[in-house]
């Protein structure tokens, strides 16, 4: 709180005290507020490390190709 030289010498001319200021640390602290998360900044960056994943998942999947995959047991019609 910044007091101008008019207004201390007018509430020492009418006999009031001067106006009271806090603490040095009370008014860094209305200077410096302290930092909110971002949250939607996380949320996103999680679904984009999550969606790259998945994307290199799938791409693994279609590189490794049907050759790899495990063979599926042979029809037979008589146990039908």
């Amino acid at each position: 709180m910044l007091i101008s030289f008019a207004q201390t010498a007018q509430g020492q001319r009418d006999g009031s005290a001067a106006p009271r200021t806090c603490n040095p640390s009370c008014t860094e602290q209305r200077e410096m507020p302290l930092a909110k998360p971002n949250y939607q900044f996380d949320k996103r960056q999680r679904d984009l490390a999550k969606k790259k994943k998945q994307d290199e998942k799938r791409q693994r999947k279609l590189a490794k190709g049907p050759d790899d995959a495990a063979p599926s047991p042979p029809d037979d019609p008589q146990t039908r």
